[in-house]
């Protein structure tokens, strides 16, 4: 996963969760997560994800992509 920061709470969320946080062209830096709801014979799963301008830790602007 690519440094969006240099905060030190960036770097310990970075090797604990790595999947938090995604980098999609049309959006930006975006957190992501994934619901799982049971119903009635299978598994329902949905993708949500909320983009973001600024680091959730710290406060910094976010870092973009090279050539971006």
């Amino acid at each position: 996963m690519t440094d969006f920061c240099t905060c030190e709470e960036w770097l310990n969320l970075k090797k604990n969760h790595s999947e938090l946080f995604k980098w999609i062209p049309e959006y930006g830096w975006v957190i992501t997560w994934i619901e799982l709801s049971k119903e009635r014979s299978h598994t329902q799963v949905n993708n949500y994800g909320l983009g973001i301008q600024f680091c959730p830790m710290c406060g910094k602007k976010l870092k973009l992509l090279d050539g971006v």
